[in-house]
């Protein structure tokens, strides 16, 4: 592989130690046992709970709740290529001065969805870091991943990483978003527990016109809210059922990527057409969540 900057060779760099004969890490697997235990956790195990009483506990949930109080302590328009302030936005947008063209970037992972299915939850990571990132009007091109996990030396933990690692591969390639680096963060555990596996995944994009980015939030009053897609009362993994009964099981949402990458078009070409005021993705807390954010 030769690396160019305005013409001249500036890198040369053999390509196999880092594709086909790159070093394999080849430790013992073992798929955990509690995971047969969670999977039958369902929303009828659990005694009724009044819409009232949900919306109150998940909207001040750590999750939900305004972080603005963090950001906020911190310049977010150095070098004034900011294109919307903070928390406008469910992907940070810059402008690029020299072309106008924005470039846009998420890092998300839910790690509940991990805990009980270390591949799908990986590729729902790289869904929804690639559908915040759309949901800004830039199309996703790219990702980059922080993989944190417990002691590999524990074949069930080695078991989430290689399940992580795979449900990765496979979002990247049905996205055609490669994965360009990224790095690894093994051993974080407390008296011999691991944390959830968390494989967080930031997506970056490019919009052609820095001008055209959308907002995640209401512009006008009286516009029309539209629901794009599809969705479900899906209690696998979800806020509502960590936030009012702190249990975490169940099954996953079904990955669809082909719907995935049609809705992406759908708000990238519908916002260059002028068409969209703002658009937000339906994540955490569903459509409650996404509509008082």
């Amino acid at each position: 592989m030769e690396l160019f900057w305005h013409g001249e060779k500036v890198a040369q760099i053999p390509v196999a130690p880092v594709s086909e004969e790159a070093p394999i890490l080849d430790r013992p697997t073992k798929k955990p046992e509690y995971l047969e235990e969670i999977k039958n956790i369902k929303i009828e195990n659990f005694k009724p709970i009044s819409n009232q009483e949900a919306f109150e506990q998940i909207f001040s949930h750590v999750e939900v709740v305004d972080k603005s109080w963090i950001y906020e302590q911190y310049d977010s328009m150095v070098q004034t290529n900011t294109i919307k302030a903070p928390g406008s936005l469910d992907a940070s947008c810059i402008r690029v001065k020299e072309n106008g063209v924005g470039l846009a970037m998420s890092s998300d992972c839910n790690p509940r969805y991990n805990y009980i299915d270390p591949f799908g939850g990986a590729a729902a990571a790289v869904m929804e870091s690639g559908r915040n990132v759309a949901m800004s009007g830039a199309r996703p091109k790219a990702i980059t991943d922080c993989l944190n996990y417990g002691n590999p030396q524990n074949p069930e933990i080695m078991w989430q990483f290689a399940r992580g690692c795979e449900g990765i591969k496979e979002a990247c390639e049905k996205l055609n978003t490669p994965v360009v680096s990224g790095n690894v963060s093994l051993y974080n555990e407390t008296n011999g527990e691991g944390v959830y596996p968390t494989p967080a995944i930031a997506m970056v994009g490019v919009n052609e016109d820095a001008n055209k980015t959308l907002s995640s939030f209401f512009q006008h009053e009286g516009s029309a809210v539209y629901l794009v897609g599809e969705t479900a009362s899906e209690f696998g993994g979800s806020l509502y059922m960590k936030a009012l009964f702190d249990k975490v099981g169940g099954v996953l949402p079904k990955i669809d990527y082909e719907k995935e990458l049609k809705l992406w078009e759908l708000v990238i070409e519908a916002n260059k057409q002028g068409l969209l005021y703002s658009a937000k993705d339906v994540n955490v807390g569903g459509i409650a969540v996404a509509l008082a954010k």
